[in-house]
């Protein structure tokens, strides 16, 4: 992928190629026929190649179908990432049936509602799942069948995993999808309400995986993509997985995000691209500076949600350009990057060859670039986006107006046609100066040299208004104070910017992919909280 290793075309997957195939089922059988006994994927606790996976999902789909499993059955996958989360993937697939990824740190409330709104007949569970299932396996859902990988505890009454492997391995049944067939229901983080499951469709994981092998990453055979997202995201699901198999290279997949250990497993594995979300930049460039950080073999790091502050001082640390974007779940993934060969720091980049991306006010009126307003995109190819929310027609049509999806991100673009995320509507700050964008906060927050970390949100104050809360997170061994961190804030922002609330915390609640969860800050209820309207004074 660097200028001077780039394949020749004959060994690079070009558009053409890719569109001979529209769903997963039939690229991996095409795969294995021509890759073997190649490497796939490679795991700390084990590998697979492409023969071994195409075998192995191909014995899971027979069995699913022997045992009772028809087309549009939706089947739970309560796994952590490992080279049989894909088994089960692809054999669900095979089988005609709908994957429901779930999330292997969901629990209690969470856990039951997405079983219970899924509507899933059979769920496959391993040893770090097990618990937490058991904690909801009595309550209310329709769940038949139990697969448990690995070991079984006495008189365990779940059916095993490895039984599954005793079926035919040489062919699938006769369940081929068609490309607008659901491949997936993933549910969303639930950062600003409930989690809506969306349906997401054969075709859309081969129109994502292409375009970050053809358009965006241009992969050849040098090249091994490599993950610590869970396979329950549509990320690692579309870009690192069904990417690596359409460009017909290899990836490296682990079971969590660990900033300390990350380049470590990079230069191991020699991996020359990784995606991030959330907080993983802000924490690697939190590490402490190593005197061989830019001796790596990494290319790129595409993703979303890395302060620009951040960017700008991580790419030249480690010798590696970081690919900022834009995406949701009902986008499939990502509908915005920055391209490698003209990014422009702050932004989230330019829309993708299949999707259009507007900026409009509140009666879908476009804006001209500059102006503030809710970020609305579509596809321009049919089944690259979501089919629509899992059991939800209202909310579906609610998002889908005037023929574009409404985000719920306010942005801008530029005159170049590049776009910018301000903030989430649900959490825009109404201060009499004029709205306030949390995620402009963060950013200057995040710039603070003692600070791991910050959520930045409103709450009601005397007024009728909202006032600005920051929720911040040292890094450690420092210990800042909250005047510190307003005397930071003050001078780089409007005066009604600065947060009249700190309050400091060990750590910030997250989702599986590292996003904050602000919701249940702002329902907690501090008694630590600082107030600088009791005897502090801003410079203006």
């Amino acid at each position: 992928m660097r200028l001077e290793s780039l394949a020749s075309d004959a060994t690079r997957m070009s558009r053409a190629d890719a569109d001979e195939y529209e769903t997963i089922t039939t690229l991996l059988a095409d795969r294995a026929a021509s890759k073997g006994t190649s490497p796939l994927v490679h795991t700390a606790g084990g590998s697979y190649s492409y023969r071994e996976l195409h075998e192995r999902s191909n014995a899971i789909a027979n069995a699913l179908v022997e045992r009772g499993t028809e087309p549009g059955d939706r089947i739970c996958t309560f796994l952590r990432n490992s080279p049989e989360y894909l088994a089960v993937w692809f054999g669900i697939a095979k089988a005609g049936a709908v994957m429901i990824s779930l999330h292997n740190d969901l629990r209690d409330d969470s856990l039951s509602y997405v079983l219970r709104d899924s509507s899933a007949t059979t769920i496959f569970l391993d040893s770090s799942t097990r618990e937490n299932y058991e904690t909801v396996r009595s309550e209310p859902n329709e769940v038949t069948s139990e697969f448990l990988l690995g070991d079984h505890p006495p008189e365990s009454s779940y059916q095993t995993y490895e039984s599954l492997l005793d079926f035919d391995q040489r062919s699938s049944p006769d369940h081929s999808p068609r490309p607008s067939d659901p491949m997936s229901v993933i549910y969303t983080s639930g950062t600003t309400g409930k989690p809506k499951g969306v349906i997401l469709p054969h075709y859309s994981y081969i129109n994502t995986g292409r375009e970050f092998v053809d358009n965006v990453l241009d992969l050849d055979q040098s090249d091994r993509a490599f993950t610590t997202l869970p396979l329950s995201h549509c990320n690692a699901q579309q870009t690192t997985v069904t990417g690596s198999i359409l460009a017909g290279i290899d990836f490296v997949l682990y079971e969590e995000f660990d900033p300390d250990r990350f380049w470590d497993q990079i230069r191991r594995h020699d991996a020359t691209v990784f995606s991030y979300l959330g907080t993983m930049i802000t924490n690697l460039h939190n590490t402490d500076p190593q005197p061989d950080d830019a001796d790596n073999p990494a290319v790129y790091g595409i993703g979303a949600g890395a302060p620009a502050g951040v960017i700008d001082e991580f790419e030249p640390r480690f010798d590696v350009q970081l690919l900022e974007g834009y995406g949701l779940t009902e986008t499939a993934t990502m509908a915005a990057v920055n391209p490698p060969e003209a990014s422009r720091s702050g932004s989230i980049g330019k829309p993708l060859s299949y999707t259009e991306i507007e900026v409009v006010d509140e009666e879908d009126r476009p804006l001209p670039p500059g102006e503030d307003g809710e970020i609305v995109v579509r596809p321009t190819e049919p089944n690259s986006f979501m089919l629509g929310y899992h059991d939800k027609p209202d909310e579906t049509v609610d998002a889908w107006q005037n023929l574009w999806f409404h985000t719920g991100d306010v942005g801008y673009k530029d005159e170049d046609n590049y776009f910018y995320f301000v903030d989430r509507k649900a959490y825009a700050i109404r201060r009499p100066g004029g709205n306030v964008s949390s995620h402009e906060v963060e950013n200057v927050l995040s710039d603070h040299p003692d600070l791991q970390e910050a959520a930045v949100f409103g709450v009601p104050n005397e007024q009728g208004d909202e006032a600005v809360k920051a929720v911040v997170v040292p890094k450690p061994g420092t210990d800042p104070s909250p005047v510190d961190i307003v005397d930071h804030c003050d001078g780089r922002l409007a005066y009604f910017k600065v947060p009249r609330y700190i309050t400091i915390r060990d750590e910030l609640p997250k989702t599986a992919t590292e996003r904050v969860k602000k919701y249940e800050l702002i329902a907690e209820t501090d008694q630590d909280t600082w107030d600088r309207e009791r005897g502090y004074e801003l410079k203006r």
